[in-house]
């Protein structure tokens, strides 16, 4: 995903649920690396997710938090 937002020609992986070939972006991103901002707090998913995909983390809470 990262490669695509990034204005770079993907192909998909052998074996998942989409196939394509030679995807891209028309029109191209105006900037070089589109950021990636994930909003959460689960330990288990989110933050995995942050770590492998995320440029920036948002962490939601209550303001007495």
């Amino acid at each position: 995903m990262r490669a695509l937002l990034d204005g770079e020609t993907v192909t998909s992986p052998p074996g998942g649920a989409y196939r394509f070939d030679g995807l891209r972006l028309s029109p191209a991103p105006l900037q070089r690396h589109v950021p990636i901002m994930i909003g959460g707090a689960g330990e288990r998913k989110t933050l995995r997710t942050i770590a492998r995909y995320a440029d920036q983390w948002n962490l939601y809470r209550e303001p007495e938090e």
